[in-house]
């Protein structure tokens, strides 16, 4: 089981919605929403996945984002959570308590260790599965059904691309490998994104182009295509098409082994009409990559 955990802006509900529609994503992969905004394009997903029979785990109690501020639901989410499609995941901190819990069956995700959270768990029906980090807190409290969380991705500041020699390839992943030697019955991570939420972007002198693709051993790495000219914050369009261009081209060298996806043959389209779609476009199509790169994995949709 592979979880991709997304904190539910935008474009990463619309490339979600987009995967399925395009059957990207097989069964045991199973997308994780931590719902940030008051969003309508959350139950425009919500609604696909119970049309088309497609699973998902949505929290229910976000620790990121506006939710958690209490802001206005005019697009509530909590009566999906009566469809088997829709789960509900509690993340067990400081401010869980038993009283939240009014669905079943349900998953606890647990990112840090709270004995005030694990002490409200004790009487509660079993989870489907915890989802935990490697803290040695919660290792020593959960043996039982854990999927085990990760955040292999390494972001980088603009003044490390002036600073250091760039990284264009490196290592993300290959826990499948491991999981049940080590106890785990699968795997999540943040994708591209990083454990670290941000709610709004922020100004930069880079465009990059982060492409997950499986590497001759079977294991994912991470591409980084970066902009040359980053004199200044100006021209985001500019610096997409050379970074673009330096990814149609690895692919063209590379195309043997690495898949043309759906996501990427639509970046590879703005070339042509020569127009930048946007940074939100090109994250929904880099979520579609994603998601079709791991669904066309044998040991993932095989669970081997």
């Amino acid at each position: 089981m592979y979880i991709p955990y997304f904190r539910g802006k935008q474009y990463d509900l619309l490339g979600l919605m987009e995967s399925i529609h395009h059957h990207l994503i097989p069964d045991n992969v199973i997308p994780l929403i931590e719902p940030v905004r008051d969003s309508k394009y959350l139950i425009q997903l919500l609604d696909l996945c119970v049309e088309h029979k497609k699973k998902i785990l949505v929290v229910v109690n976000p620790e990121v984002g506006q939710i958690p501020y209490g802001v206005t639901s005019r697009y509530p989410y909590h009566a999906y959570f009566s469809f088997e499609e829709i789960v509900p995941v509690f993340i067990l901190n400081d401010t869980f308590t038993s009283s939240m819990v009014e669905y079943h069956p349900y998953v606890f995700l647990s990112n840090r260790y709270s004995k005030q959270a694990f002490l409200e768990t004790q009487e509660m029906e079993a989870p489907l599965f915890y989802i935990t980090t490697e803290d040695p807190m919660l290792k020593n409290r959960i043996d039982d059904k854990r999927v085990k969380l990760v955040d292999p991705f390494v972001r980088r500041k603009d003044q490390m691309y002036e600073e250091e020699e760039i990284v264009v390839d490196e290592f993300f992943s290959d826990e499948w490998y491991y999981l049940k030697e080590d106890g785990y019955v699968g795997y999540a991570d943040y994708g591209i994104d990083g454990a670290a939420y941000y709610d709004k972007g922020y100004p930069s002198k880079y465009v990059v182009l982060h492409i997950l693709y499986l590497d001759r051993y079977q294991r994912i790495r991470v591409k980084h295509f970066v902009n040359d000219t980053a004199d200044s914050f100006a021209n985001p369009g500019q610096k997409f098409f050379q970074s673009l261009t330096k990814c149609k081209e690895w692919y063209d060298r590379n195309q043997d082994v690495v898949p043309l996806t759906v996501g990427l043959a639509r970046l590879f389209e703005y070339l042509i009409i020569e127009k930048y779609p946007g940074a939100g476009i090109v994250k929904k199509l880099l979520i579609m990559h994603h998601m079709e790169v791991v669904g066309n994995f044998s040991g993932i949709k095989k669970g081997e």
